[in-house]
């Protein structure tokens, strides 16, 4: 298993996950890198950059393939599409483009926001992309034609997020206005407008079923929203800070949310409760949410926790405290402050701003 690291030095790096050792210091870009990412099929990595390029990276050799030029400002984001031929990376200066992954040619620039683009992210099917700008609304782009087929107008400030749901029916926003919209794919029309937070929202994001939606707000609390009628069907209060997301886990059962508080709370759907992950004065977390239904969280002070319905161990020099549901790790003192945290397998991997990776192995036992 390999991994990618981004970083404000300008590089990314391919980190080989079962020895630790760096295999690739992807070198180019000359400035903070804001994302890198693999392609499905793990043979390319694109990296988008302040320095207002696409990089597209071979991951065996680590030599930058193209490196695709047009944007001119920051590139916010950059995605591959499913077959990985595509790519659509979203820019502050106003336009979302397309590039072709073998050639790094640009395909297509879509333009009509009139401010910076936050997001850009494919449906399912690959046929259309999504964009959300500051301008206050969302596109429907045509893959094929580059046309903007559906302008998503309603919110009243900057747009957020803007996210296809599994089925690619519809399409739901999150805006600095206090609230998040339902949108039809086919039809532009807005389905539903979710009313009930007191500032804005962070968030929205699908369950796997299509049937809710759960939002994240600065009003300190998540809600939770049916996606056939919009009615709001359960506020999640605990939080004292503004929430920065919240995702639902694989079975639909749980919620997890991550706040400014320090907090990761993981909620049971059915009953309403919660367990508390952190709780202190921490202002900020790192949360993933992983497919196989295990949440992680970091509270910034030497601890992760690991909510997984089996009993481990960790092999590494760390202690663990085992209670019901919830497992503490503690790390060494320089590895605190992680910026990101994934799991893959029997691996807990945490990455650092200073380009440094930690891996954890973790050993499951029945």
């Amino acid at each position: 298993m390999q991994i990618v690291s981004a970083s404000n030095d300008g590089t990314a790096w391919i980190w080989n996950a079962a020895t630790g050792e760096c295999e690739a210091e992807l070198k180019g870009h000359s400035s903070w890198v804001n994302s890198a990412v693999f392609s499905s099929d793990g043979m390319h990595i694109v990296s988008a950059s302040r320095d207002k390029t696409v990089h597209i990276w071979n991951t065996a050799t680590g030599e930058c393939k193209v490196e695709p030029k047009g944007h001119f400002s920051k590139v916010n984001s950059a995605v591959f599409s499913s077959d990985g031929k595509y790519i659509v990376s979203a820019s502050r200066d106003n336009t979302v483009q397309i590039w072709n992954t073998t050639t790094g040619e640009c395909e297509m620039e879509l333009k009509r926001h009139l401010k910076r683009v936050n997001s850009a992210s494919f449906s399912p099917d690959g046929m259309h992309i999504v964009s959300a700008s500051d301008d206050g609304t969302a596109c429907i782009w045509n893959m094929a034609t580059g046309v903007c087929e559906v302008d998503l107008k309603g919110h009243s400030s900057w747009v957020n997020s803007a996210i296809f749901s599994p089925d690619g029916r519809h399409i739901v926003s999150a805006s600095n206005d206090h609230t998040a919209r339902i949108w039809s794919v086919t039809t532009g029309v807005c389905e539903a407008v979710l009313k009930g937070h007191l500032a804005k929202v962070n968030s929205a994001a699908f369950s796997s079923d299509d049937m809710h939606i759960v939002s994240a707000s600065d009003d300190h609390t998540a809600r939770i929203w049916s996606t056939a009628t919009g009615e709001c069907k359960a506020e999640l209060k605990g939080h004292s800070s503004r929430v920065n997301s919240a995702v639902f886990s694989p079975d639909c059962m749980h919620i997890v949310s991550a706040s400014d508080d320090g907090a990761a709370w993981i909620w049971n759907i059915s009953t309403g409760k919660h367990e508390v992950l952190k709780s202190d004065n921490s202002q900020s977390s790192v949360l993933s949410l992983i497919p196989n239904g295990v949440f992680i969280h970091n509270d910034f002070h030497g601890k992760i926790f690991v909510s997984l319905e089996l009993s481990f161990l960790v092999m590494h020099e760390a202690t663990i405290i085992h209670t019901t549901s919830l497992q503490e790790i503690w790390v060494p003192p320089p590895f605190h402050k992680p910026s990101s945290i994934s799991y893959h397998l029997s691996k807990i991997c945490l990455g650092y701003g200073s380009g440094e990776l930690l891996c954890i192995e973790v050993c499951v036992t029945f």
